[in-house]
């Protein structure tokens, strides 16, 4: 399945367009919403019995589209966008569905031309814009790259976590690396967002790999402090210490994280997540006390 629903409007953005595509799906989240009250299939099949009784309904086979595409029926998604292009030529949620899923195909190269011809149209697209940001990024152009997630993290009223971690991602994945740049985004993430921990952690990775292991000591235990479970936080405190050359406070660290996992109630400790954390904690422990 696609990461994320893509939040991809088909109108054009001005009133010459089929007065029935009023109605159409702003963006896939009102799909996903939908998702959330039936099975993707059920949904499909209902939508489709719909199709058959009007048959050159726009909205709902776009509708449909966006389904089959959620469900990655990908041949099916796209006869359907074909089927709405052909009702109403040149909408962008078209040329943005065709986009994602021939990114997903691997066609970066037509996944782009594809969602240029939508952001053509309507370039304030914030998940379009992602989703050329990826494809741009999967080419190796981090710059394009960025500039698209910029504009994206600018539009959105308030931007999805994943576009900067995908940013600072594409940046420190670059040749050379540009981890400065990388560090100042998730930064700024953080001041706008507030401190997520998938953020924090991501920055707490790069500043390890920029030497700044006091840094990333600081925002880790910022971050933990915040939680209730503070196992795993406390074992990625002992790896960053043991990677600045703080062995022993590292071993203690880990040491600490396992004993915190001992303490929890047993229907806690026996679920498969926490299983597998006790028993690589003490894989650790040992290997550290040799």
């Amino acid at each position: 399945m696609l990461s994320s629903p893509l939040r991809f409007s088909t109108s054009r953005g001005h009133p010459s367009v089929l007065a029935g595509l009023g109605a159409l799906l702003i963006h896939a989240g009102a799909v996903s919403q939908a998702f959330a009250h039936g099975d993707l299939h059920d949904r499909i099949v209902e939508i489709t019995a719909q199709i058959a009784r009007q048959p050159a309904n726009a909205d709902l086979i776009f509708k449909r589209a966006e389904l089959n595409r959620q469900h990655e029926d990908w041949p099916a998604a796209l006869a359907d966008y074909a089927k709405v292009d052909a009702i109403t030529p040149g909408l962008p949620g078209v040329h943005f569905g065709r986009g994602s899923i021939l990114l997903a195909q691997g066609k970066t190269a037509a996944a782009i031309a594809a969602l240029d011809l939508g952001l053509a149209a309507a370039p304030e697209n914030v998940e379009a814009l992602a989703t050329r940001a990826r494809a741009h990024v999967a080419l190796g152009d981090v710059d394009a790259a960025v500039a698209d997630y910029d504009r994206a993290l600018s539009l959105a009223p308030r931007p999805e976590p994943d576009h900067y971690l995908e940013r600072a991602n594409a940046l420190a994945g670059a040749k050379p690396p540009r981890l400065d740049e990388a560090a100042l985004g998730l930064e700024a993430a953080m001041t706008r967002l507030g401190a997520i921990p998938s953020l924090g952690l991501t920055l707490c990775d790069i500043e390890v790999r920029r030497g700044n292991f006091d840094a990333a000591l600081a925002l880790n235990d910022k971050l933990r402090a915040r939680l209730k479970r503070q196992e795993s936080w406390l074992e990625r405190r002992g790896d960053i210490l043991l990677t600045a050359g703080r062995k022993a406070e590292g071993a203690d660290a880990i040491k600490e994280a396992l004993a915190l996992v001992e303490a929890l109630p047993a229907h806690v400790r026996h679920t498969k997540a926490t299983g597998d954390l006790e028993a690589r904690l003490r894989v650790r422990v040992a290997e550290l006390a040799k």
